[in-house]
């Protein structure tokens, strides 16, 4: 069954065409990956179905409602949410409080006046607190709890952001390049994370680069360049699309798992 729906997507910035007439659908609890060369329009994208950008026209349709032109607050409230390219952490703050922030969205906005000193219900101080404990242990970061956000090793960083996505609650989560600047062991464990998400019944869009990792984890593929989708499947299929392997890497011998 389709969780999301995106159909017919245009993007103009100017003279500029980001993206154009493009759709697809992705299925529910399933990893969906968004692949292609530097300015395919994936990012667009990504920004557009979380309400960061207004698509020119078409439609984003989440679980059979139309969500375009929500605001990013009202889809965090339905169930969407996301990470960034660059990292978004709140690095003057404990890895602990920064997925306590994530959880304002599954128990209301007190946190955010929490944060600001403004005082709020203990009760629910302490019922944030055992949720965001508990999914910091669930991705094994439980030791570094009390640290600086910022004193985290990279990779774990990249978890941390994650980590902070699912204390929201989310039906949908979008992942932009997160194997970016990881070495071999941590893109392992952050495929091993999105793999245990989607266990959960996360659905999962994956923004990526790194092939190895696409390969491995992703359950369908829609593989864009120029703004325009030129191949739809599954990574074996989409691994041997011939338009693909040009548009990707220029020639045959550079697209492997």
């Amino acid at each position: 069954m389709s969780l999301l729906q995106v159909k017919r997507i245009t993007k103009h910035f100017g003279g500029l065409t980001a993206l154009s007439d493009l759709s697809f659908s992705v299925e529910e609890g399933k990893v969906f990956g968004l692949i292609g060369p530097n300015g395919a329009g994936k990012t667009t994208l990504l920004n557009i179905i979380s309400g960061f950008l207004k698509a020119t026209s078409g439609n984003i349709i989440l679980q059979g409602k139309s969500i375009t032109g929500c605001h990013p607050h009202i889809l965090a409230s339905r169930g969407i949410s996301r990470t960034f390219q660059n990292g978004q952490i709140f690095g003057n703050m404990t890895a602990l409080e920064n997925v306590m922030v994530g959880c304002h969205i599954r128990f209301g906005g007190e946190f955010l006046n929490a944060a600001l000193q403004t005082g709020w219900s203990r009760r629910q101080e302490g019922e944030i607190r055992q949720v965001s404990v508990e999914i910091l242990a669930s991705m094994g970061l439980q030791a570094w709890a009390q640290e600086p956000a910022d004193s985290l090793p990279f990779g774990l960083q990249r978890l941390l952001e994650i980590a902070r996505g699912v204390a929201t609650k989310p039906r949908l989560l979008l992942l932009d390049e997160p194997a970016a600047g990881l070495n071999r062991e941590e893109k392992e464990r952050l495929t091993l994370e999105i793999a245990r998400l989607r266990c959960q019944g996360i659905t999962i869009i994956l923004v990526e680069h790194d092939m190895d990792v696409v390969m491995s984890i992703c359950d369908r593929l829609v593989v864009l360049n120029y703004g325009q989708k030129i191949a739809e499947g599954t990574p074996e299929e989409v691994q041997k699309d011939r338009e693909v392997v040009a548009a990707y890497l220029g020639d045959e011998d550079g697209f492997h798992a």
